[in-house]
């Protein structure tokens, strides 16, 4: 079997990410790029996982059309 590696070393640093953050894209933009069409719902942050799931689920069927 293989053996557990051990870092021995006394002074292991912490690899940071300093790159620059992207930009936050709008909903508005992004649904304008794709040819979206508003619905009139509206998810809030009380939003349930099975919820989510169907959304994604239909924009899967909606995209392999």
């Amino acid at each position: 079997m293989s053996r557990r590696i051990v870092n021995t070393a006394r002074n292991a640093t912490r690899i940071v990410n300093t790159s620059a953050r992207a930009k936050k894209l709008d909903g508005a933009t992004v649904g304008k790029a794709l040819g979206a069409q508003a619905t009139g719902c509206k998810l809030g942050k009380d939003t349930s996982p099975i919820t989510l799931y169907q959304m994604r689920e239909d924009l899967t069927k909606r995209m392999a059309v």
